[in-house]
């Protein structure tokens, strides 16, 4: 196939949407790529007694030795195994995998490896049907958190005095005197009025007061809590009546990742992988079977995310990214992000929210009549 491209090539379905593509690239083209990466890597080679550029071919070969056909495979590679999938029509969605089997002036023989954009099927989002939850906070939600900012200046008011008094010889006798008076004079104990909730450092008057900002700070929690668990129903919902053709290797992708993470935090402890498994009677194998279930749904999630974007033709203007950069305010963090890595992470973040927006937009119609009225 494709003789006159310099190339043929058989592609095998290895299943669940992976693909093998197996290529013979002729030695004509080979040594015209070949000549070609010589070309620009001659000008930067010194031989003796001669000026760069002008040493004999042999030389010159000689000298550049296995460089040189290793970078006539790293540009022939890519640059055929693209022209393949476009000529296929193919999507990959991970990235390409070779393996060189030989090489030489005759021509080229690898193996190119990658998985296909799946079949996803978008179910229909009217259908979403999903209950709010109350943002209303009751009264005694904040009676329990008032009583736990009390328990804790309490804790912290008594940990202050211990430590005045362990350091105190005067104090530890004074304390004792107190102690033997039998509770003639008693001590002024901490109380929950208005004296105590002005040193909150909330910023109210009375212990009134303070209650209601604790409930306005409880409401403002509780429905910014709600929302996004809504908004993860919500797209949980859209994953399960859509139809995903997933690709076992983006699980497998991901489960790496949280393997790496997962190592990361242990060794970050100071401690050996090996030993701490073994503490816990557990295996990575054991670990990435818990994970699996999470990681599907993860995918899927992405997936169902990526397919909305693309069949709205979704963008993402630079300005949106520069937009996303300026609101950063740690230096350090600043920094990494502006790089293409950074940038790319943030496109992506906010695409995901595009496609979340247009399924809310689905599920939670505006009032026609009301944006009549504002118009």
């Amino acid at each position: 196939m494709a003789h006159e491209k310099g190339y043929t090539y058989k592609r095998k379905d290895l299943g669940k949407l992976r693909v093998e593509l197996e290529v013979e690239v002729s030695g004509e083209r080979f040594k015209e790529e070949k000549n070609h990466i010589y070309g620009q890597l001659a000008k930067t080679v010194e031989i003796s007694g001669f000026r760069k550029g002008n040493a004999p071919k042999n030389l010159v070969e000689a000298k550049l030795g296995a460089k040189l056909f290793e970078e006539t495979i790293n540009h022939l590679l890519p640059e055929v195994t693209v022209e393949i999938i476009g000529e296929e029509k193919f999507t990959p969605i991970t990235r390409v995998e070779y393996k060189v089997a030989k090489v030489s002036d005759d021509g080229l023989s690898y193996s190119a490896f990658f998985s296909l954009y799946p079949e996803i099927k978008l179910g229909d989002f009217k259908k979403i049907k999903l209950e709010k939850q109350s943002d209303e906070v009751k009264g005694d939600e904040v009676e329990k958190v008032v009583k736990q900012m009390f328990e804790e200046h309490q804790k912290r008011a008594e940990e202050k005095t211990g430590k005045s008094d362990k350091g105190d010889s005067r104090a530890t006798s004074i304390a004792k005197i107190e102690k033997g008076k039998k509770g003639k004079e008693k001590k002024k104990e901490l109380e929950m009025n208005d004296e105590w909730a002005k040193k909150t450092n909330m910023g109210v008057e009375s212990i009134k007061d303070l209650k209601e900002k604790v409930k306005e700070q409880l409401r403002h929690l509780k429905t910014r809590n709600n929302r996004e668990k809504y908004i993860s129903d919500l797209v949980l919902e859209a994953v399960n009546i859509s139809n995903i053709d997933l690709p076992e290797v983006l699980v497998d992708q991901e489960l790496d990742r949280r393997e790496a993470d997962y190592k990361g935090r242990i060794e970050n402890l100071g401690l050996k992988l090996e030993d701490y498994l073994k503490g816990q009677k557990v295996t990575m194998e054991d670990l990435r079977k818990q994970w699996k279930e999470d990681a599907v749904k993860k995918v899927k999630v992405e997936l169902l995310l990526v397919e909305i974007s693309r069949q709205n033709q979704f963008k993402i203007e630079d300005l949106e990214v520069e937009k996303e950069l300026a609101s950063i305010q740690d230096k350090n963090t600043k920094e990494y992000y502006s790089s293409e890595k950074g940038r790319n992470y943030i496109r992506s973040v906010i695409l995901q929210q595009k496609a979340i927006n247009y399924l809310l937009d689905i599920v939670e119609p505006k009032d026609a009549s009301k944006a009549n009225q504002v118009q």
